[in-house]
């Protein structure tokens, strides 16, 4: 049967059915995505983040494309609250590299949780995710776009410079906590491949930078870290490795231990 345009009724759906079809393949590519960044994260990640936080997470890493790194807020949920998303291929020093342009651009970090997925082309890709405050004001924040765009382009030049400690040595640090407050141990999970270095020490502004720093110029590989503050103190968590993919052990432990302890109390640590 004809309509008054002289299209068959069956040829009008087809028409409607067609022009939503490219929609819908855009809906059905996004949510098999999602699903491909879930399987492809650490257990770790899926049991703390449901779908909802895991959509917002696989829309930054999707939009990072052949970006050396790309880097994007996201709203969070209820519990966790909004936060930076970083994404990037894999590389040593990564993390203090991350942790150096935040505390660049005013951030102090609250939380963090440092992964590394496998994509779908083979690539070895870190997710890392940072609640932050303002270091100046202690209070947390959502990131605006003038900021985000800000912390892109120093994050950009830190991975093209190279010099870390440079950028370190030249930014404002908070009062050290104080050899008394810090204790630096190791933990290893009966046929874990890495070693946990676990520290607990006073919080200030660049901490996580700096610590990360040490660990890279020792030539540590962090694989996964859990970063969090309690009021005035931090309790962090870092997986690591050798750079041969080893674990550390023997007189390692203590030589990775004093530089970790140094790089948080000084250079005076001990006295």
């Amino acid at each position: 049967m004809k309509n008054q345009h002289g299209i068959t009724a069956s040829n009008s759906q087809d028409r409607r059915i067609a022009r939503r079809q490219p929609e819908s393949a855009d809906r059905d590519s996004g949510s098999l995505f999602v699903e491909e960044f879930l399987a492809s994260m650490p257990e770790r990640y899926r049991q703390e983040f449901g779908k909802v936080s895991a959509r917002q997470h696989a829309r930054i890493a999707i939009s990072r494309g052949k970006h050396p790194i790309y880097v994007d807020a996201f709203s969070g949920t209820s519990a966790t609250g909004p936060g930076i998303c970083v994404v990037a291929p894999d590389a040593p020093g990564l993390l203090a590299v991350i942790s150096a342009g935040l505390m660049l651009e005013g951030f102090d970090i609250t939380r963090a949780d440092a992964y590394v997925r496998r994509t779908s082309a083979g690539e070895f890709e870190a997710v890392d995710l940072f609640w932050v405050r303002r270091a100046s004001t202690e209070q947390a924040v959502t990131a605006s776009d003038e900021e985000l765009s800000a912390l892109r382009a120093t994050l950009r030049d830190l991975l093209s410079s190279g010099n870390i400690r440079k950028h370190l040595e030249s930014a404002p640090s908070g009062t050290s906590p104080g050899a008394s407050e810090t204790r630096v141990q190791f933990r290893y999970v009966r046929g874990s491949p890495w070693m946990t270095l676990e520290l607990q020490s006073n919080d200030r502004p660049g901490l996580l930078a700096v610590v990360t720093a040490a660990l890279t110029a020792e030539g540590v590989k962090i694989i996964d870290s859990r970063i969090r503050t309690h009021g005035l103190r931090v309790h962090d968590y870092f997986d690591i490795l050798e750079s041969d993919g080893s674990k550390p052990s023997g007189t390692r432990l203590q030589r990775i231990q004093l530089a970790v302890l140094i790089a948080v109390d000084g250079p005076n640590h001990g006295a």
